[in-house]
């Protein structure tokens, strides 16, 4: 954790307090690890008296069976969990930092704890006055009014309008009326979509810094209203709640991929996007279309690898036709099986420009979903499957398989303002940065013009 030592009796109050208040939640989680215990004596033979044993905290939201190899396993049914004592909206709070830097602690290990610079407000993540709150970054508002909107007390309302000032500048960016396709990027996997009228933002992650160096696009640089934000899966750094929350009160609708057979492993987006206040969630598999607007078609791009091999359903890539133009997002698409989007290629035609990562090296599978394991995973096998998308030979066999004429790598953690959530520090002589060095010079090498995307990017795609 980064936090001093000064700290210990804070982190201690904060331990006490989530064992007393989060008791149900914590007594779920036990709850499923005995139900693993119980399954792993399922001999192939009729579950049905099982469910006599099954612990009184999941009794009535799972159901229990077996794949094709005789393995038994738990599908919760999500809708009751969240209408359960398990889902807590009463333990979600915001906490307002005040100083515009990108430093961070990172999100995945270090409690945020009340500072004198900061304002901790406890609402429901779903809750209108965070909306209220969001707004009043981009538009002026009335001092009175927003303290009056805010369940806030009068020492946090005072720091809060202290650290306040008025917007000096458009309250956001006009949308894009020329000819084509424009894609701003905004770092990270995050791209904002624009042309006919229609703007599409992929992967939420946007700077709140603008006067930081260095130079980036950042919440003002986004159009009043977001046709539609896509997000292609579940990990913290492309479905990334803070700017989800901010960015709400803009969006007509949220396109997610499809969410599998309620496992512990790969729970369900829509569900948890409509649990904080997200009013029109659709769901998209692969080959899929919704129509954005009158001029914008979005397909579901097969995403295949990047999650240690574990069965994740609610994973996609996305094509976007817009302006007269055809753009592929690859996202962190490993490209395990090069046939699959041969295949795909084939249905959904060539791409005047796709944009791809490429952690090539990856975390181990533990680092992000080691504690949803009954047991602890080996070190041999955790080091062996990871969290990682294309090398070079990969994401170049899918420039191929479109036969795109421009190819855009994601920095993948090189700006500083995406640290805390990725908690990465690559250098020129990483392996990931000597793959991407040799996939721009291969495409360059097939006349496919290529460059790695870093803290901002604006370009205008015309049809060929």
């Amino acid at each position: 954790m980064e936090l001093g030592v000064d700290a210990v009796d804070s982190v201690r109050q904060l331990l006490e307090h989530t064992t007393r208040e989060c008791a149900a939640v914590l007594e779920t989680a036990k709850a499923i690890i005995e139900l693993d215990g119980l399954l792993e004596a399922a001999d192939g033979t009729a579950l049905q008296p099982l469910y006599a044993k099954v612990p009184a905290r999941l009794a009535g939201v799972i159901e229990l069976f077996y794949d094709l190899g005789h393995v038994a396993h738990i599908r919760f049914i999500e809708p009751l969990l969240y209408r359960s004592d398990a889902y807590r909206e009463q333990d979600q709070r915001l906490s307002i930092q005040f100083g515009a830097h990108d430093r961070r602690p990172f999100i995945l290990s270090t409690p945020r704890l009340p500072t004198e610079s900061s304002v901790e407000l406890q609402v429901p993540f779903s809750s209108p006055f965070i909306d209220v709150l969001a707004r009043a970054r981009t538009w002026p508002t009335d001092a009175d009014v927003l303290m009056n909107a805010l369940p806030i007390d009068g020492v946090g309302a005072a720091k809060l309008l202290e650290a306040t000032e008025s917007p000096s500048r458009a309250p956001a960016a006009p949308r894009f009326e020329g000819t084509g396709m424009r894609v701003r990027y905004f770092g990270h996997a995050c791209v904002l979509v624009e042309g006919s009228g229609v703007s599409v933002l992929v992967d939420p992650f946007v700077s709140f810094s603008g006067d930081a160096e260095p130079s980036r696009f950042t919440i003002h640089d986004i159009p009043e209203r977001i046709d539609a934000v896509l997000l292609s899966h579940g990990h913290q750094d492309h479905a990334l709640i803070e700017t989800l929350l901010q960015l709400r009160h803009r969006v007509d609708l949220v396109v997610v991929p499809r969410s599998g057979p309620g496992t512990l492993v790969d729970p369900s987006m829509r569900l948890w996007l409509e649990s904080i206040g997200f009013l029109d969630v659709v769901e998209i598999s692969e080959l899929q279309e919704v129509s954005i607007g009158a001029g914008c078609t979005v397909v579901g791009l097969p995403f295949i690898g990047e999650h240690a091999d574990l069965a994740i359903h609610t994973k996609i890539a996305y094509a976007i036709r817009l302006g007269g133009c055809h753009l592929g997002l690859g996202i962190d698409s490993s490209n395990d099986d090069p046939a699959v989007y041969v295949r795909t290629a084939a249905i959904v035609g060539d791409f005047d420009a796709i944009l791809i990562g490429m952690e090539c090296v990856g975390a181990p599978l533990p680092w992000l979903y080691g504690p949803l394991f009954a047991h602890s995973v080996p070190n041999a096998l955790a080091d062996s499957r990871r969290l990682a998308a294309s090398d070079a030979s990969s994401a170049l066999a899918i420039v191929d398989a479109f036969h795109a004429r421009k190819a855009y790598v994601y920095a993948m953690g090189f700006e500083p303002w995406t640290h805390h959530i990725l908690a990465v520090d690559l250098r020129p002589d990483s392996r990931q940065s000597l793959e991407i060095d040799a996939f721009l010079l291969a495409c360059r090498a097939r006349g496919v013009e290529a460059r790695m995307l870093l803290h901002r990017a604006d370009f205008v795609l015309q049809s060929a």
